[in-house]
């Protein structure tokens, strides 16, 4: 029963973000294919039919919204979705605290410390990004985006 008598509508700022950022992630998976993948084809993108990407703008409109929702309500989640959006909006440096926070709530995700290592490598830190991608590895042997990212830094290192 609504105990409110003005009948006012009650915001949830975290669940907007959520909404929006939502809006945004079939973009964001696209772009891991641009920006991560380095062009390098993998077997389960195949047959993907690749759409163009929002601009940049528009993810860091989502950063005042998703920080905001952070701040609201603190987690892996939030931080991971921010630093991620960060990192569409080419904020590498501002991106990289985030994915760190995110795995302080949870040390046991490939993916992001994959996007902490794309992160490095977008600073050309690559030997940075070459230990991120080796803890996504110990977590998940089989990430794709992992074994990429570890072989663009190695590369990268070389030259």
């Amino acid at each position: 029963m609504n105990t409110n008598s003005n009948n006012e509508r009650r915001e949830f700022p975290a669940l907007r973000a959520v909404a929006l950022a939502t809006l945004a992630m079939p973009f964001l998976y696209l772009i891991y294919i641009n920006f991560i993948y380095k062009g390098v084809p993998a077997p389960e993108l195949q047959g993907l039919e690749v759409q163009t990407p929002p601009p940049f703008e528009t993810y860091e409109k989502l950063i005042p919204i998703l920080t905001k929702a952070t701040i609201d309500s603190p987690g892996y989640n939030s931080f991971f979705n921010l630093g991620l959006t960060m990192y569409q909006a080419q904020k590498f440096e501002e991106c990289i605290p985030m994915f760190k926070k995110a795995l302080e709530y949870d040390s046991n995700k490939a993916l992001a410390w994959n996007n902490l290592a794309a992160a490095y490598g977008s600073l050309n830190m690559y030997k940075e990004e070459i230990d991120a991608c080796e803890k996504a590895l110990a977590i998940d042997p089989n990430l794709t985006l992992a074994k990429n990212n570890m072989a663009w830094a190695k590369s990268q290192l070389k030259k």
